[in-house]
């Protein structure tokens, strides 16, 4: 499970690779399944979440043995996408959806809002600034993103931070809090591009 902003919007949002632990569990239990489709909750600006997954797209519906999943922006079109793993292989394997191959979702969707990728690279702190923690602000909200090496069940998600900004077309103001502990704040950018930003350095295009 994890946090991220599919819709772009500002808000986060959260996602469930479902699939129950114990292989035997629909012989001992009533209701309860082994194969369990994933659960998209998306963030209604804070009030509280909706289960958005039948709406979302048909793949997230189909059951799965889910284990792991991790986001990322992996054709770098501006929004987030979906790997899920799943468990074990079956004597069908290569004919269900839950053979325990890999399943990577792209988000067709999000990109219609605007948004900010933030890749950053470590001077004094880890090249690849894992433990900083970003805040940029945009639109009248405020979002703070954390770097983790780390995101989900044997899982990494992409590394770079990537905020959804709504209708808003360009931030404010963006603070990075390092891990060797220099606070560095930059000034307003525009909206829908990839930026590089070396410790204590000023962001450039991330080509």
């Amino acid at each position: 499970a994890f946090f991220f902003d599919y819709d772009l919007d500002g808000w986060l949002d959260i996602f469930v690779a479902n699939g129950h632990i114990q292989g035997d569990v629909e012989l001992r239990e009533t209701g309860v399944v082994y194969r369990e489709p994933a659960l998209l909750l998306r963030n209604q600006a804070g009030r509280r979440f909706a289960d958005v997954t039948a709406s979302a797209g048909a793949a997230l519906t189909v059951p799965r043995i889910g284990r792991g999943a991790a986001w990322g922006d992996y054709d770098n079109d501006g929004d987030s996408d979906i790997l899920i793993t799943s468990n074990r292989g079956d004597p069908d394997a290569g004919r269900r959806p839950d053979d325990g191959r890999a399943c990577l979702l792209r988000n067709e969707g999000g990109n219609r809002a605007n948004w900010l990728r933030l890749r950053l690279e470590g001077v004094a702190s880890n090249r690849n600034a894992y433990g900083a923690r970003v805040r940029v602000r945009a639109g009248g909200l405020a979002v703070t993103h954390t770097v983790r090496c780390a995101s989900s069940y044997l899982s990494q998600c992409d590394r770079r931070p990537l905020f959804g900004l709504g209708a808003a077309r360009r931030v404010e103001g963006i603070e990075i809090q390092w891990p060797a502990g220099q606070v560095q704040t930059l000034g307003g950018v525009e909206a829908n591009q990839s930026l590089l930003i070396r410790e204590g350095e000023a962001p450039r295009p991330d080509r």
